[in-house]
């Protein structure tokens, strides 16, 4: 199980500090790092298939493909996982909302 109490502790000052209200990772390190789990289906591309965010809540977006997996193989029960349809957006608009 991974403890989150001291990424949010980190989260909450950097989110502070910089008078933010949310912070997003979509690369595969940055995600690793806050939720323990994985989001690379493409190995080449930059970004993976959910954002992992944090704005007092632990949140991750992906599309309706990834949802089921993503919470039942690679993500703490803390997170909150939302989706958006697959065929209608990106993951960075869907970020965005």
């Amino acid at each position: 199980m991974v403890d989150l109490s001291a990424r949010t502790d980190r989260l909450d000052a950097y989110l502070d500090e910089r008078g933010l209200e949310a912070v997003w990772f979509a690369r595969p390190n940055g995600f690793a790092w806050l939720t323990g789990g994985d989001n690379v289906v493409d190995a080449d591309a930059t970004t993976g298939v959910a954002a992992a965010g944090y704005d007092g809540d632990l949140r991750v977006v992906t599309d309706t493909i990834e949802v089921e997996r993503l919470a039942d193989e690679e993500l703490p029960e803390a997170f909150a996982v939302e989706s958006f349809p697959w065929h209608a957006g990106s993951l960075a608009e869907a970020v965005a909302e």
